[in-house]
């Protein structure tokens, strides 16, 4: 495979869609509430792609992907309305929830890893 089939192999994990999904995301809210040169947003906007891409190819959840959503739409809602933290937490509570049932299928392989899993650290 040449380097760029290596790198399009490597993003079609479903641990590295996740966290692309999740910079991507952070990199729009954090333009959205503070705009500047917007090298946050363009950073965004260039992991959303490749998180959609890895989504291309792996079995995607549309409930996860709603919930994701949800919870973009609270964190943008708790920086425009003063709410003391709800719509932060309620939107938390979405994004993990989100990433849990993200991906549907039966496979471990295919599943967003648990941080604390069965695996032997080096």
């Amino acid at each position: 495979m040449g380097w760029v089939q290596r790198f399009l192999h490597a993003i079609a994990s479903p641990d590295i869609a996740y966290i692309l999904m999740t910079i991507g995301m952070l990199g729009i809210i954090m333009e959205l509430s503070t705009p500047g040169l917007g090298a946050a947003g363009i950073a965004g906007v260039i992991s959303l792609l490749l998180a959609f891409y890895s989504f291309q190819v792996l079995p995607v959840s549309l409930v996860g992907i709603a919930l994701i959503v949800l919870a973009m739409i609270l964190y943008v809602a708790e920086i425009k309305i003063q709410s003391h933290g709800i719509l932060g937490i309620g939107g938390t509570a979405a994004l993990i929830a989100g990433g849990l049932l993200l991906f549907d299928t039966s496979a471990s392989y295919l599943k967003v890893s648990w941080p604390c899993s069965s695996r032997q650290w080096p």
